[in-house]
C-alpha cells in the first residue's frame, strides 16, 4: 500500500508541475488534491516528533491563509490548505519520492536535451506545433517539439532551454535544487544531467546556487579547481553574445540596485516602499492581492503583501526550526538554509507540490 501511495504522490507532483502536455487542462489543482490525500494515507495522519512544533507553526500558516482570500469561493479556501498536508510526510517517504521523481526528470529531461541539441545547436527540421502559453500574462506561443518546448519570442530566447516547462528558470530551480541535494556526486550519470540542463538552462539562480555550494560546502581543493575554471570561462567567454546577455549584463550593479533581481516590477516596488509598515505590511492585504498589484511577478514579498510579515515570520521560523531539528547547527543545516532562503526569494510556491516538495527534501534526503 505504501508504495502505490508514494507513486501516487509522485503523479501528483507530476500534474502540479504542469508539463507542456497539459497546458489548457488545468490539471495542477488536482495534482495538488492528490498529493495531499497520498500524504495524508502515507502519514497514517500522523506526525513525527521532529515535526512535530514546526507542523503546529505550519498549520496556523495556511488556515490563516485558506481563511484571508480576497476569492470567497470555498473551494478556493480549501484548496489553499491543501499544501498543509506535505509536512506530514515521513522521512523515508520524502527519500522514495525524491527518488521517483528525480528519475522522472532525468529521464524525460534527456529526450529534451537531445531535442534542444538537436533544434536549437545543429540546427535540425524536426516536426512541432504552436501552442498557447500555460501563463495567459506572457504575449508569445511556443513551439511544441517532442519533449521540449521553445519560446517563440526572441533570438536569445530560444538558446535558453526550458524542457517540458514554460520558463527555463523552472529547469535551472529543479536541477539546481537535486543537484546541491545529490552533493555533485558526478560518479552518478544523473547528475551529469542534471548540471547540462541547468548550464543550458541560463538560470541566474542555477549559477549562483552552485557557487554558493561550492563557497560554503566544497573541499578546498574543489573551490581552487572550480575557481581557476571560472576565472579561465570569464576570460574566454567574456565576449560572448549569448553569455553576455543571459549572465554577464544580469550581474550588474548600477544604482545600487542588482539588474539581474527582475523578480517584481518598477511599479510594484514603488507600491511596496508606501505599503511597509503600514497595519496591512503585518496582517496581510489578504492572498490575491500580491498578484493584483504585480501581475506576473514573484517574489517573497508576495507573501508578506498577501499575508502579512507576521505570517511571513512564522513561515520562514518554522522551516528553519524543522532543518534544526534534523540538523542541528552544521553544514547541512547551512547549505539547507540557503536552498530554502534562495526558493523563498525567487520562487516563493508554497501553495504548489512541486516547489513545497523541493524546499522540503532536501532536509530529508541530503547526503552525509
Amino acid at each position: 500500500m505504501r508504495k502505490y501511495a508514494q507513486y501516487i504522490f509522485l503523479f501528483g507532483i507530476i500534474l502540479s508541475s504542469e508539463l507542456y502536455f497539459f497546458w489548457g487542462l488545468e490539471v495542477g489543482k488536482y495534482g495538488q488534491l492528490i498529493c495531499a490525500i497520498s500524504a495524508l494515507i502515507l502519514s497514517g495522519m500522523k506526525v513525527e516528533e521532529k515535526s512535530f512544533t514546526s507542523c503546529l507553526l505550519f498549520f496556523l500558516f495556511y488556515l490563516y491563509a485558506s481563511l484571508y482570500v480576497l476569492d470567497l469561493n470555498l473551494l478556493g479556501r480549501l484548496f489553499s490548505f491543501l499544501p498543509f498536508f506535505v509536512f506530514f510526510l515521513k522521512k523515508r517517504d520524502v527519500q522514495k519520492i525524491y527518488t521517483l521523481y528525480q528519475d522522472f526528470f532525468v529521464y524525460t529531461i534527456t529526450i529534451s536535451l537531445a531535442v534542444y541539441f538537436l533544434v536549437i545547436w545543429m540546427q535540425f527540421d524536426l516536426p512541432y506545433s504552436v501552442i498557447e502559453p500555460l501563463n495567459k500574462v506572457k504575449t508569445y506561443n511556443y513551439l511544441a517539439y517532442p519533449f521540449c518546448v521553445i519560446p517563440d519570442e526572441s533570438y536569445f530566447s530560444h538558446f535558453r532551454f526550458c524542457g517540458c516547462y514554460d520558463e527555463p528558470g523552472v529547469v535551472g530551480t529543479i536541477a539546481g535544487v537535486m543537484l546541491v541535494t545529490n552533493r555533485w556526486d558526478m560518479r552518478n550519470w544523473k547528475n551529469i544531467v542534471l548540471l547540462i540542463s541547468g548550464i543550458f538552462s541560463f538560470s541566474l539562480y542555477f549559477y549562483l546556487l552552485q557557487f554558493l555550494y561550492f563557497l560554503f560546502y566544497a573541499r578546498l581543493r574543489y573551490k581552487i579547481v572550480a575557481s581557476f575554471l571560472l576565472i579561465g570561462l570569464f576570460f574566454y567567454l567574456q565576449n560572448d553574445e549569448l553569455v553576455n546577455e543571459f549572465l554577464l549584463a544580469r550581474l550588474d550593479f548600477s544604482g545600487g540596485d542588482f539588474s539581474g533581481d527582475n523578480r517584481t516590477t518598477a511599479l510594484f516596488d514603488s507600491w511596496y516602499r508606501d505599503f511597509l509598515f503600514t497595519t496591512d505590511f503585518w496582517i496581510g492585504c489578504g492572498k490575491g492581492m500580491a498578484n493584483i498589484v504585480d501581475l506576473g511577478g514573484a517574489s517573497y514579498k508576495h507573501l508578506i503583501v498577501d499575508y502579512g510579515f507576521i505570517m511571513f515570520a512564522i513561515y520562514m521560523f518554522s522551516f528553519l526550526y524543522l532543518i534544526w531539528r534534523n540538523h542541528s547547527v552544521s553544514k547541512k543545516f547551512l547549505i539547507i538554509s540557503i536552498v530554502f532562503f534562495s526558493l523563498i526569494y525567487q520562487r516563493p510556491f508554497i501553495f504548489i507540490y512541486l516547489y513545497l516538495f523541493l524546499l522540503v527534501s532536501p532536509i530529508y534526503v541530503l547526503k552525509e
